[in-house]
Order: structure tokens, then C-alpha cells, then sequence
């Protein structure tokens, strides 16, 4: 028969601070590899930062922004379209919030007698009966050849006379029928 005897207290210890070690060293290499893994998630989230702000820097190029509030009138794209430094079209035409403005034109024999602050009125190019009033808000310092010749008929010569430009700002008129974006008026400044 053989006798078992216990273990004394000294192998009890060394047995429990082997086993300790051993969970140190298990702890130590659950630590580096935690370590590991923040650092290769810091790294994931780093990339995915860059990435972020290229599409946001690309989301940047590719949005328009328009210098005043208001509404878009004429939109002259399409899904597809590329515009850059050579395009000469506008890419949309926008009514600011507030009151409308008149780009009216003034032939040189008449200019003398205009002044920023003068009432005007405003008359519909094709219905004399719907009238508006205004006020002169800036004119031209100098006299320059129209802006668009886009009005007179193909093969008819363009009347080539510099003119005047003054801004009149509309002030009211028919709330039935306000003027609207493009419309051809005629304008009487300082004539009643």
C-alpha cells in the first residue's frame, strides 16, 4: 500500500505562485494583444477620417452656393453636365429675396437728366395699362454697349449706341400682376 501524504505548505506556495505567473503572463499577452487591437482600430478610424473629409471635400466641389438667398428661375443643367472655367452659359439665374430690380437702359441724350433717387415708372412692354413705381437705387458711371443683343431678330443689325445703365428698384404696383423675372417693361424716370 502507499501513503499519501499531504503536500507541505512550502509546494502548496510554489505551486500557487507558479499558477500566478502563469495568469500574469496570460493577462500581459491578453494586454499586448488588446493593445494591438486599439491600435488597429485608432488606425480604422484614422482612414475612415481621411475618407470623410475627401468626400466632403469633393462634396464641396460639386455643390453650388449661391451668394443671396432666393429662388431659382431658370436652371440650366442637367443630370451629366460638366461646367468649368470655359463655360459660357450661366448655370442658373436666381431672384433674390426682396425687392425686384429693373436693369433699365438710358440712350445718352436722356442720361443727363436721371439721378440716383428719382422716382420711376414702370410701365408693361405690351400692356400699357399695368403700371408699377420705383425708385432710381444706382447709376452707371459710364456708358457701355448693351448687354445682350439677344432681342433683336436674327439678321436685323443690333443697334450698336452705348447706353446708360441705371438699377431701379420696384416699389409697387398691381399685387394682381406682379412683374416678373425677364419681363420687358419700359421705365419713365423723373417724368410723371
Amino acid at each position: 500500500m502507499k501513503t499519501i501524504t499531504p503536500k507541505s505548505k512550502k509546494e502548496e506556495a510554489e505551486a500557487g505562485v507558479k499558477e500566478a505567473k502563469g495568469a500574469v503572463a496570460r493577462a500581459n499577452g491578453a494586454v499586448a494583444s488588446a493593445k494591438g487591437a486599439v491600435a488597429q482600430a485608432q488606425g480604422a478610424v484614422a482612414k475612415q477620417q481621411a475618407e470623410l473629409e475627401q468626400a466632403e471635400y469633393a462634396d464641396r466641389l460639386m455643390t453650388l452656393k449661391s451668394p443671396v438667398d432666393g429662388k431659382i428661375v431658370r436652371l440650366n443643367t442637367m443630370e451629366g453636365m460638366s461646367f468649368g472655367q470655359q463655360t459660357r452659359k450661366e448655370l442658373m439665374q436666381i431672384q433674390p429675396d426682396g425687392k425686384l430690380i429693373i436693369r433699365a437702359e438710358v440712350d445718352q441724350e436722356f442720361a443727363s437728366r436721371v439721378e440716383k433717387g428719382q422716382q420711376a415708372t414702370i410701365q408693361d412692354d405690351g400692356n400699357p395699362n399695368l403700371k408699377w413705381t420705383g425708385t432710381v437705387l444706382r447709376v452707371s458711371e459710364a456708358f457701355l454697349p448693351k448687354r445682350s443683343g439677344s432681342m433683336v431678330p436674327e439678321g436685323l443689325p443690333m443697334n450698336d449706341k452705348n447706353i446708360l445703365e441705371c438699377i431701379v428698384s420696384v416699389d409697387s404696383g398691381d399685387s394682381n400682376y406682379p412683374i416678373r423675372h425677364g419681363q420687358r417693361v419700359r421705365v419713365s424716370i423723373g417724368v410723371e
